[in-house]
């Protein structure tokens, strides 16, 4: 139903054709969707297993021929991030906690920064490590999918986490960050400490966000 006319002929009398190599490119990255979409091996949305939005299709880029199938995953890309952010009745997502990575926070200090990235950014791009944890720039619960409490918690079989396959294995995120090995490194353990560690005798967001009055009032 994704893909559906993308790639369909028709001979004479609207019979179709059979199907050529644009069309089945089409279908493998129907499959590579799929094959993203369940790579958490979860098969319902709860609290400890949250379903994303359908995800980018990453091709190996050792093997992919970019040149030959490069616009046909631009536009499958594109087709996906159109549909926006993924709701399931019943489910309020709002309860998962903050999103991972906001705009503004009162722990992106030089102190934090320097603490959590280690020697592996210099002190000059200390600013780009800063604007590059600003995850829901993007992923803001409604363009895309908020990054909340389970983000960094679940374990893909492929190895690490959902951010952590973007950010340092696949280098698609943050979009157009020019952020080099290391540096990506410290950003995954930069929003970690942030999300779940505090610094400072300040709490992380999540904790923070665990002991607003409300949070604990449902607790009781």
């Amino acid at each position: 139903m994704l893909f559906s006319g993308m790639g369909k002929e028709t001979g004479a009398g609207g019979a179709p054709k059979q199907k050529n190599a644009a069309s089945s490119g089409v279908i493998l990255a129907a499959l590579l969707v799929i094959s993203a979409v369940t790579a958490s091996s979860c098969d319902t949305p709860t609290s400890e297993c949250p379903k994303h939005a359908l995800l980018p299709i990453v091709p190996d880029e050792a093997t992919f021929d970019a040149k030959r199938w490069g616009p046909t995953l631009q536009e499958v890309n594109a087709r996906m991030v159109s549909y926006g952010a993924s709701e399931y009745p019943g489910l309020n997502r709002s309860a998962y906690g903050p999103g991972l990575g906001p705009l503004d926070s009162p722990l992106r200090t030089d102190a934090f920064l320097r603490s959590c990235a280690g020697d592996r950014v210099r002190p000059e791009a200390l600013n780009r490590l800063r604007s590059a944890m600003s995850c829901s720039r993007c992923h803001d619960g409604e363009n895309q999918p908020r990054l909340d409490y389970p983000t960094f918690l679940r374990t893909l079989p492929a190895g690490g986490t959902l951010v952590s396959r973007y950010v340092v294995t696949y280098r698609k995120m943050p979009p157009g960050a020019d952020l080099s090995d290391d540096e990506r490194e410290a950003l995954i353990a930069c929003l970690d400490d942030e999300y779940y560690r505090g610094f400072g005798g300040q709490p992380g967001l999540l904790s923070a966000w665990l002991a607003q009055p409300d949070c604990a009032a449902a607790a009781r």
